[in-house]
């Protein structure tokens, strides 16, 4: 009895890695022509969250492949440092809720344009660029963003189109330069000085090899963006508990 579940374990988990190979294996390929065309996959809720459990697996492979790329500047101590995190109730929620939310809704989201995706992007987008400034009137106007939105934006308008045109036209530069842009924004977490800029683009690989998975994610499964944000929030808070420690 003992054996036969031992064999099923070991078969499992091999599965798991067949998998994880297989969707590593599917990303390098659409790495190479990132076309948003193809028919999306659909997958059952079981299969969704093992999808998201490879996902994780593989992100995490890939910071720490991104972490030894570094790890001579680290010794050169050439790598800024990381502005203080205070662990309060509020950041940990940021951190591991709120941010990968809202990450994923303005990168990830809009690489399928549709009335919906683009009325939250640029919602998403305003909140972004002005809740420091008030945040109770950025968040009224952020919602009226979308209910206007859903009220008036026709989904065959020419506005929609002529977006949805240029996305396709220019598909393979918006995958990559919303992974970089991605990546880049993640420099704000350092105490960065501009003697040091040449080092930037090393100390943002994990990320931005992040933003090029879950894109690849997003477009792969029908409902891949509900995938891609379970998968940022459980990334975040797994490193949160490690620093933490």
């Amino acid at each position: 009895m003992s054996s036969n579940i031992t064999s099923l374990f070991f078969i499992d988990l091999l599965k798991i890695k067949e998998i994880r190979m297989s969707l590593f294996k599917d990303f390098i390929i659409f790495l190479k022509r990132p076309k948003n065309d193809n028919q999306p996959k659909i997958i059952s809720i079981v299969s969704s969250i093992k999808v998201c459990f490879y996902t994780i697996l593989i992100m995490v492979l890939m910071d720490l492949v991104a972490g030894v790329i570094i790890l001579p500047l680290k010794i050169l101590n050439l790598v800024p440092n990381l502005k203080d995190f205070h662990y309060t109730v509020f950041n940990i929620i940021r951190i591991t809720f709120i941010l990968p939310l809202i990450e994923e809704l303005i990168f990830r989201l809009p690489l399928k344009i549709t009335k919906i995706n683009l009325i939250v992007f640029i919602s998403m987008v305003f909140f972004i660029l002005f809740y420091r400034f008030n945040l109770l009137y950025t968040l009224i106007i952020s919602f009226l963003i979308i209910l206007f939105g859903l009220l008036f934006l026709d989904k065959n308008s020419k506005f929609l189109l002529f977006v949805k045109h240029v996305l396709n036209s220019n598909f393979l530069i918006v995958f990559y330069l919303q992974a970089l842009i991605f990546g880049g924004l993640h420099l704000l977490n350092y105490d960065l000085d501009l003697n040091k800029i040449l080092i930037y683009p090393f100390i943002i690989i994990s990320q931005v090899l992040t933003g090029l998975f879950l894109g690849f994610i997003r477009i792969r499964y029908l409902y891949g963006i509900f995938i891609c944000i379970l998968s940022h929030m459980l990334l975040n808070s797994l490193y949160c508990i490690i620093l933490a420690t």
